[in-house]
């Protein structure tokens, strides 16, 4: 999913096969997408060049899916849209993943933050390949909040969020594949210091930004599902666990209110070792498995997700929605520092130090 002109390429191959005599659609609900959904949907049907092309379809989809008086302006937040999802197909192996929501798992295994040839590659392609889509995000974050999401349909409002969310994890990754490169030509004497610490300070800036979207909608809260479960059924009192182990575990790591807490820990924890050297200068190699009990002290990070109660990390719907303007206001101004790839001023840098109490 993600790449319409490949899949569009490989849906023609198989139309004019003979022995094609249809699609089966088998979507997991932590893989899908609604574009996709319909995409895919009218394809089964008709894998003709007006279905499979997304340029042509997307007027479709738009026309049958809001009212007329909203159908351009979503029409051109989703062509905007086109391009940025293709940034991160699901099949892109080592990217395939959410970098910011295994900020550990990442690290720790020697994707972000080390000198592993094979996973530089892949995030100086992922930068590099996408300036054009990293310089047209801000555009796309006041766009949609021009969009007025009180008054907006249920559709709309969904799809707003999915979209912003969407491009703000994009942005995410970005700086965290920026970081690990800037990193590394620092070791080299390539780089100063100041341009690595830029890019830890915008990932940290992104995290409450990311929990400023999802705290609009109550489908990407575990407490607001818990309620609703609740409502319907009785359930096991320790389904709250099982409701965490299912966003938190490694595998299936998803947008959700309440783990976002659990990123900004990791986050600290695991990029304090990178702080430490960029203030002292010492550039010697970081080997996360060297460190002493360094998966018991991460093991007490997660207990403490488990520990706490959903009621008390749940979001305020009420101020997320009140704030939504200036949270994609605030995600288009770092989107456009992201694009201008400064180093951080010395102030930024002492501000970094003493957020990591160094």
């Amino acid at each position: 999913r993600g790449d319409y002109s490949l899949i569009a390429r490989r849906l023609e191959t198989a139309a004019e096969d003979e022995m094609c005599k249809g699609m089966i659609l088998w979507p997991e609900c932590s893989h899908t997408d609604t574009l996709m959904l319909e995409y895919l949907g009218a394809n089964s049907w008709n894998p003709g060049k007006e279905n499979r092309d997304i340029e042509t379809f997307l007027p479709k989809f738009a026309a049958a899916r809001y009212a007329e008086k909203d159908q351009q302006a979503m029409m051109d937040i989703w062509q905007q849209f086109q391009p940025i999802i293709k940034m991160r197909y699901f099949t892109r192996r080592t990217l395939s993943g959410e970098l910011h929501l295994r900020p550990f798992q990442y690290v720790y295994h020697g994707i972000t933050g080390d000198t592993n040839s094979k996973h530089l590659v892949e995030q100086e392609k992922f930068v590099n390949d996408n300036s054009a889509e990293f310089a047209a995000m801000p555009e796309l974050f006041r766009k949609i909040a021009k969009i007025d999401f009180g008054k907006a349909d249920n559709f709309i409002r969904r799809d707003l969020i999915d979209i912003a969310r969407s491009t703000a994890g994009r942005l995410h990754i970005g700086a965290y594949c920026r970081f690990t490169l800037d990193y590394n030509a620092w070791r080299k004497g390539d780089l100063p210091a100041e341009k690595a610490l830029k890019d830890l300070q915008l990932i940290r800036r992104l995290y409450p930004l990311q929990l400023g979207i999802l705290g609009t909608s109550e489908d990407y809260s575990l407490y607001a599902s818990l309620l609703d479960l609740q409502h319907k059924h009785e359930c096991n009192p320790d389904f709250e666990k099982t409701l965490k182990a299912n966003v938190e575990n490694a595998y299936c790591r998803t947008s959700a209110c309440e783990l976002i807490p659990l990123l900004i820990d990791e986050y600290y924890f695991i990029f304090a070792p990178y702080v430490q050297k960029l203030k002292t200068g010492e550039k010697s190699a970081l080997v996360f498995k060297e460190i002493p009990d360094i998966m018991e002290k991460y093991t007490s990070l997660v207990d403490k997700f488990y520990a706490t109660a959903l009621a008390d990390a749940a979001p305020n719907f009420a101020k997320a929605r009140e704030e939504l303007p200036a949270t994609l206001e605030a995600l288009a101004q770092l989107s456009e520092e992201f694009a201008a790839n400064e180093a951080a001023t010395p102030a930024e840098a002492a501000a970094l130090f003493a957020d990591f109490n160094l």
